[in-house]
């Protein structure tokens, strides 16, 4: 226990100064992060596309054959081939497309023609970052250079939302921390309650994009670094704690009463349940957690406030097989103790005799009818398809789910399995004792075709 909560600690710092190192002490060092790296990226871009379009303005074969001689076109369309990654069009001079890669807007004509520049372009694949190079031919008699064409580069900035949503002039770029919402650049404009703002500039140092940043999101940011810290610290302090709890159902001294076993599994029954406890609210649904905590995979109809996603089945299941697991190491250890303690039936104790059995066959048929009632929860409040057993394709919604289910039936059967040799051991008689048979089978099955009447199913 003094291990786990140094450990806690450590998780708590680490957690705190990597805080620090990734969002900054404030709101306003997160948002300079969330500057920097944005305009970094942009920078980058706008780099390398003024580098593209430069090497190829310059390229003696593209000089060559832009002039409009069809036949020069299957080689202007090869020096393209290996440019880049970027969408590159070559124009001529007159601003008609000559050769093209990739996937390339439709540039305005004024553009083409003017001199080299950065320009935004929102279009239906998105908002594109584009560079224009004009391309020069050789010096004529008077030493000047005419143009005769000129080099398009660009790159997507921001896929467009989709057709489900409504058209708009913003768009948004991805960061770790928040996401930025852009803006062709207009002139200044007054920014909205709660809203941070920075432009992007090209290289050449003329605005671009107008980019802001919501103070919610940033603080939002913190919340969920903070909440992931919390729900590790939990998963943590949960696996210190069973550790424990599987400490004390180490073998007891020999010679050790029934009551020190006892004592020994109540306190392992209560370390798994802190446990369970204790991974169940770092389980907590959040849209920052996976489809393993994602009540969208499966929300309990039965059970909405015990089973809110498939994790808090995994963890339910296996602590059903936990429980399973300590009542069969109890019962390995007392069955000596209930050999010499065991009882014959006689007429006198028929009443504790069936009494026994039926609380026992009452105690199966509370669990097929609990394990019953979870795997038809499960099958109806789900949203993957439960006879899909593969781990191919990965889904760890479904993979957890599935597991939960098995763990829940592996303590089912276990726990039905001791119930059964419990009772078995503590009543001493044998299968040539006809009426006792009689009655203990008939004292089983009683519970059980009971709950299957009522539930209107078949025995």
């Amino acid at each position: 226990m003094l291990a786990g909560a140094a450990g806690v600690l450590a998780i708590q710092a680490a957690g705190r100064l990597t805080e620090l190192a990734r969002l900054g002490g404030s709101d306003d060092a997160a948002f300079a992060r969330v500057e920097r790296r944005i305009a970094g990226r942009f920078g980058e871009m706008a780099a390398a596309l003024e580098s593209l379009a430069g090497r190829l303005a310059a390229d003696p074969e593209v000089v060559e054959r832009i002039d409009g001689d069809p036949a020069a076109l299957p080689r202007l369309f090869a020096v393209l081939r290996d440019a880049s990654d970027a969408a590159v069009t070559i124009y001529g001079a007159d601003g008609s497309p000559r050769a093209w890669t990739g996937r390339p807007s439709e540039a305005p004509a004024s553009r083409i023609l003017d001199d080299r520049t950065f320009f935004v372009a929102p279009g239906p694949l998105g908002l594109r970052l584009v560079y224009v190079e004009p391309v020069l031919g050789r010096p004529a008699g008077d030493g000047r250079s005419r143009r005769i064409g000129a080099i398009a580069a660009e790159q997507v900035l921001s896929a467009a939302p989709g057709m489900a949503e409504a058209p708009s002039d913003a768009f948004r770029l991805d960061d770790p921390i928040a996401d930025v919402v852009v803006r062709a650049w207009s002139g200044p404009r007054a920014l909205q309650t709660g809203q941070r703002a920075f432009e992007l500039r090209s290289p050449h140092g003329a605005p671009l994009l107008e980019a802001a940043v919501s103070s919610a999101d940033l603080r939002a940011a913190r919340r969920r670094w903070r909440q992931a810290l919390w729900n590790l610290t939990l998963t943590f302090a949960a696996l210190i704690v069973l550790a424990a709890a599987a400490a004390g159902l180490r073998r007891p001294p020999r010679g050790a009463s029934a009551g020190e076993h006892l004592r020994r599994a109540g306190l392992a029954v209560g370390g798994a349940g802190a446990a369970a406890l204790l991974l169940r609210a770092a389980c907590a649904p959040t849209p920052a957690h996976g489809r393993l905590f994602s009540p969208e995979v499966y929300a309990s109809i039965r059970f909405p406030g015990l089973l809110r996603s498939p994790a808090d089945l995994l963890v339910c299941g296996a602590f059903a097989a936990v429980l399973a697991l300590i009542a069969a190491t109890v019962l390995e250890r007392v069955r000596p103790a209930l050999r010499r303690a065991r009882l014959t039936p006689t007429l006198r104790r028929t009443p504790w005799f069936l009494l026994a059995h039926l609380s026992g066959g009452a105690a199966l048929a509370a669990i097929a009818a609990g394990l019953h009632a979870v795997t038809e929860d499960a099958a109806f409040g789900s949203s993957v398809d439960l006879l899909h057993t593969s781990f191919s394709p990965w889904d760890a919604g479904r993979i957890g789910l599935l597991a939960g289910l098995l763990l829940a039936a592996v303590g089912s059967v276990w726990g039905g399995a001791v119930i059964l040799v419990a009772v078995r051991t503590f009543w001493r008689h044998s299968r040539r004792d006809a009426v006792p048979t009689a009655a203990a089978v008939a004292a089983w099955a009683a519970p059980g075709l009971a709950a299957a009447a009522a539930a209107g199913r078949p025995a």
